[in-house]
Order: C-alpha cells, then sequence, then structure tokens
C-alpha cells in the first residue's frame, strides 16, 4: 500500500495519470462539438458520405474527360478519337462504311488499329450515353472530317460543351444529335449558329 502511494508520487506516474485525463476530458468535448454539430446544424453521417462519394465520381468523370496529349502525338487525331470515344463507352463510324464500331466485350486492339494511317479518318462519333464534358471535347476537335456527332442522353453536356463543337467542327458537321440533355439551354443553342 505504502508502495503505490510512493509511486503514485513519482513524476512519471503523475504526469501519466494526468496525461490520461486530459484525454478523456478531450474524447469528450469532441463528442459533445459532434452532437452540437448533428442538432445546430443538422449533418448526418450519410450526408458526409454522400458528398464524399459525388466528389469521388466528380473527380473520375473530369480525369476521363482530361485531354490526352500524348495519345494525340502516338496515333494521330482520328485514331485519337476514336480510341477516345471507344473507351468512353460511345461508337465510331470510319469514312466510307455504313457500320458503327463498338467495343461490346471486345479488346481496343480488335476494333481499331494499333497505329495511325492516312486511310484511317472518322466520319462520325456517337458518344451518347457516355460522361463526355466540354473538357473532353479537347480529345475529338482534330477531327478534319467529322460528319455526324451524337451527344443523344449525355447528362453533362452543357452550353460550353455545344459551344465548342460548333467552333470545332464549323465547316464539316453536317449531323449533330443532343436531344434529351437536361443542361443545354437557350443559349447553347444559339452557338449551334456558328455551325455552316
Amino acid at each position: 500500500m505504502r508502495l503505490t502511494r510512493i509511486l503514485f508520487m513519482t513524476k512519471s506516474v503523475r504526469d501519466e495519470l494526468l496525461e490520461m485525463q486530459k484525454a478523456k476530458q478531450k474524447s469528450k468535448s469532441i463528442s459533445e462539438f459532434l452532437v452540437w454539430l448533428y442538432k445546430e446544424k443538422n449533418l448526418s453521417l450519410i450526408h458526409a458520405f454522400r458528398t464524399y462519394n459525388e466528389t469521388r465520381i466528380n473527380e473520375s468523370i473530369d480525369s476521363v474527360n482530361k485531354f490526352f496529349e500524348g495519345d494525340l502525338n502516338k496515333l494521330g487525331p482520328d485514331l485519337h478519337a476514336a480510341t477516345y470515344t471507344l473507351k468512353l463507352g460511345g461508337k465510331c463510324r470510319l469514312f466510307g462504311s455504313p457500320r458503327w464500331l463498338s467495343l461490346d466485350s471486345k479488346n481496343l486492339e480488335d476494333v481499331l488499329p494499333v497505329q495511325s494511317s492516312q486511310n484511317f479518318q472518322v466520319e462520325g462519333l456517337d458518344l451518347s450515353k457516355t460522361v463526355i464534358k466540354a473538357n473532353g471535347i479537347s480529345n475529338i476537335e482534330r477531327c478534319l472530317n467529322l460528319k455526324t456527332l451524337r451527344l443523344r442522353d449525355c447528362i453533362y453536356n452543357d452550353d460550353w460543351l455545344l459551344s465548342r463543337v460548333s467552333h470545332s467542327f464549323s465547316n464539316t458537321l453536317e449531323n449533330l444529335d443532343i436531344s434529351n440533355c437536361p443542361n443545354v439551354t437557350d443559349n447553347g443553342l444559339l452557338t449551334l449558329g456558328y455551325l455552316k
């Protein structure tokens, strides 16, 4: 018994007990803060998870819409646009062919050539129901012979994307499908006046 009192009186044991008490007070104050935050600000764990999940999804969508300059230099503009479109889940049509190419559980190498050639020209791109955004247009805008572009049911299709399309393909585009795109406004439709 006396030994316990002596140990308690030593500096190291006393400091350790004080640290434990401080830790208990901190955890209590943190839990009280979280309760206050929940009651006052009406924040919930589900809301936090939703916000985190939405942020991760947006980051993922932004990453597939970035400009892949290395692929463009390696493949050339038409093969790069076709590759980008197929990787997004879209379809492409080559010059003079009525058939639309898609991956449909095939490898990319089975559908498209590995190297660019002068005979490889894309005439149509179908990006319907994909996550293409205005930044993603940079991957297809160098197609000089693009006549058909389908952007149907693209939830991220907006006025800025239409402006980029109308400027990039003003001389070649003959068919443009932007039906059922909820973020397109009258202002976006006005930008299509640049198409000839």
